[in-house]
């Protein structure tokens, strides 16, 4: 529809054009009666300075409008997401939406909301899945810390959403402008996994970051958090649930949609990143996967058996005779988790993707694989395909 108005040949009325028909996008997804608004103009931080203009935000509330303009100015406490509207999106585009949308970082406040709390521990049992809870932040090592800092700051900060009408035309190529993006800015501040977008969506195609709002890939045994992924579903799909979390959470609406959704939804992996250390070096470094490349691709271990934790071993030896456990009302499993701190669709998830388990989004059962569980003489719980050639190295003579 706007295509014919191209000839017009004027960029901020073009732009303009499609900033309108974004706003009228996300006034449809609103859920009523919260006093919801989509607005553009810019985020008030806590220090008093300002962010760079917004082409659209979801928001709470009236805020102040600038005199004779369209545009208003809100507290960041009641901005729910801003959003970066380009008619098309190659690499300098995506450049400058990264910056646009990081001028609404700030630096964590001292206080947080009790919702905040409650959606912090859930990214933070889902990304750093069977890491405990410690009191001293320097028992965690460089990785789970910086982790943690990140999802703490997407959970603190409004959702940052890129949403493209053309351009790049396939998820590779989105992938490719990213890294293009990051590798020109090496050293520079403000591309942390926490600065990355929270949504990306360009025509069909989109990209969503896996920080546990609402989606989440754990951190995998090779100590990677695949944060990006991608799904085959109209995206728009994942801007409607990411919003709508966040609303939920924030207005206590209930979410049980979404706790379904994290142990059966299929994502391919698209970026990750490992914090590392080393003297040479320190901080994030991105790591590219194949194309669909799956979570479950981290657990094909050729070389030795997967390790389990003592509840995941107990669950699983109750299901060779059980066949079926419910685990939302199942009150020993639920009893188990809770001494943990671990989420049900964050453990349900892992043991998804380790392949032993199968689930219909509420039952977990053991799948048709042949698989051989033991127990080591220091006391480690481990299961692998009964056919591997590695397991005669584990058993004792």
């Amino acid at each position: 529809m706007l295509a014919k108005y191209h000839v017009v040949r004027q960029t901020t009325l073009i732009g303009d054009m499609y900033e309108g028909l974004t706003q009228e996008v996300f006034e449809k997804v609103m859920i009523r009666n919260l006093d919801l608004r989509v607005a553009s103009g810019k985020v008030r931080l806590p220090d008093g300075s300002f962010s760079s203009q917004i082409d659209c935000m979801v928001v709470v509330g009236e805020g102040d409008r600038l005199p004779r303009t369209k545009n208003y100015i809100y507290e960041k406490e009641n901005v729910i997401a801003v959003i970066e509207v380009k008619k098309n999106l190659f690499t300098n585009e995506m450049d400058d939406a990264f910056r646009r949308l990081n001028s609404i970082m700030s630096e964590l406040p001292d206080a947080m909301e009790s919702y905040q709390h409650e959606m912090i521990f859930e990214a933070f049992s889902s990304v750093l899945y069977g890491v405990k809870r410690k009191r001293n932040m320097a028992e965690y090592t460089p990785m789970q810390l910086n982790t943690y800092y990140s999802l703490m700051a997407n959970v603190l900060n409004p959702l940052k959403i890129v949403f493209a009408y053309d351009g790049i035309n396939s998820v590779e190529g989105l992938k490719k402008s990213i890294l293009k993006l990051v590798e020109k800015n090496v050293g520079k501040e403000g591309f942390l996994p926490c600065n990355f977008p929270d949504l990306v969506i360009c025509g069909k195609i989109a990209m969503v970051k896996m920080n546990s709002l609402p989606f989440a890939t754990p951190v995998t045994p090779h100590g990677i958090w695949p944060f990006y992924c991608s799904r085959k579903e109209n995206p728009l799909t994942l801007l409607i649930e990411i919003i709508w979390y966040r609303l939920m959470k924030r207005f206590n609406l209930g979410y049980d949609v979404f706790e379904h959704q994290l142990i059966t939804e299929s994502f391919d992996i698209i970026l990750g990143g490992r914090y590392e250390e080393t003297p040479e070096r320190q901080g994030w470094m991105l790591h590219d996967f194949p194309a669909h490349w799956t979570t479950k691709d981290f657990y094909v271990n050729p070389e030795g058996p997967l390790e389990l934790t003592e509840l995941e071993y107990a669950t699983l030896i109750r299901l060779l005779s059980e066949k079926k456990i419910n685990c939302y009302t199942d009150s020993v499993l639920n009893e188990g988790l809770q001494e943990n701190l671990i989420l049900v669709g964050a453990f349900v998830q892992h043991l998804v993707n380790m392949g032993i388990f199968e689930t219909n989004g509420r039952d977990i059962s053991l799948t048709k694989v042949q698989h051989v569980f033991f127990r080591t003489v220091d006391g480690g719980f481990f299961a692998a395909e009964a056919n591997k050639e590695y397991l005669k190295d584990w058993m004792i003579p």
